[in-house]
């Protein structure tokens, strides 16, 4: 019996050693071919796309833009110094106003005009230069007569005959503006006769006004001459505020020896600025006229050389509750 059991357990003992051994070869063969093949295809090829950061074109856009940069300080500064001359545009006249009666042009009381129109430039003064040295400094008038800005003065006495004067817009400084100067040169010689035989009446349209022609002057004035020099100049003051009406338009000269102050504005001619009588308050008025000569053409002179008013043939007119009642020069 000790011997069956023996050999009972030997046999035990050989068929669990036996199995083992043989189910080892068989787990071991399927765990190292199916580990290794993928693990060294699947990592291999996001390694190759590495190389794709090859977008060399992104440095390439990078300089693309910098020259942007350059071409904006060279279009910036280009502006100002071509730009500014050619917007600008300034007119110098000066001139003389003789007041008084007609005859005698020493006799009559003179006063030296200074009237500069400027265009373009947002002067804030004008400075005249005399020709004796004086520098006289313009206000700012309005846009009165169609002009972006009209600066005007005066001094008492005659302009100097063949003197230049001239005049430079400044700016908010008072530094010029660079191309805003223009020069006048009085002749003087060229005084007419101020407009005589003033008569004013009241019509439908408007007050129509007519005068006597004064003496001619060739080449300075004869506005209904062929070809026309010099002009009339009518304007409407209202007392203790100024001008509130003119017809002085250098492209529309006023020629004939009549003018109608319009009651509407749809009335006005190309010359009319201001007011229409319709348009202005109650107040009383004066209506004067001056007979204007201009430089003779070929001169060193450009525009008007003398204007000449004789107060007594002044219109005096009322406007009560909006009715006009004239009362005569």
């Amino acid at each position: 019996m000790k011997r069956i059991s023996i050999l009972a357990i030997a046999v035990l003992v050989i068929a669990c050693i036996s199995p083992a051994v043989t189910l080892t070869p068989t787990l071991e063969p399927p765990a190292t071919p199916t580990l290794e093949p993928p693990a060294t295809p699947t990592l291999e090829p996001p390694a190759t796309p590495t190389p794709l950061p090859t977008p060399t074109p992104v440095p390439t856009n990078t300089p693309t833009r910098t020259p942007r940069p350059t071409a904006t300080p060279t279009s910036t500064p280009a502006p100002p110094p071509t730009d500014t001359p050619v917007q600008v545009q300034v007119l110098c006249d000066v001139s003389v106003t003789l007041t008084g009666p007609a005859g005698d042009p020493a006799a009559r009381n003179p006063q030296t005009n200074f009237l500069v129109d400027v265009r373009g430039a947002g002067a804030a003064q004008v400075a005249v230069e005399c020709p004796g040295g004086e520098r006289i400094i313009l206000q700012q008038q309005g846009d009165f007569f169609g002009w972006e800005q009209r600066f005007f003065g005066g001094l008492a006495g005659l302009p100097q005959p063949g003197g230049t004067y001239t005049c430079i817009a400044l700016d908010a400084s008072g530094a010029p503006i660079p191309g805003a100067v223009d020069s006048d040169v009085y002749l003087g010689g060229y005084e007419p006769d101020p407009p005589t035989d003033v008569q004013a009446e009241l019509t439908e349209g408007g007050i129509l006004v007519t005068w006597a022609w004064p003496r001619v002057i060739p080449g300075a004035f004869d506005p209904v001459g062929s070809p026309c020099a010099g002009h009339y100049y009518i304007s409407i003051d209202r007392e203790g505020l100024g001008s509130v009406y003119a017809w002085a338009q250098q492209r529309n000269p006023l020629v004939e020896m009549s003018h109608l102050i319009p009651f509407r504005r749809q009335d006005f001619g190309p010359g009319d600025r201001g007011l229409p009588l319709e348009e202005m308050d109650d107040g009383v008025y004066h209506l004067f006229i001056q007979a204007a000569s201009q430089a003779p053409e070929g001169t060193a002179g450009q525009r008007v050389e003398c204007q000449a008013r004789d107060p007594a043939q002044d219109v005096r007119f009322v406007i009560e509750g909006g009715q006009v009642r004239i009362e005569g020069p």
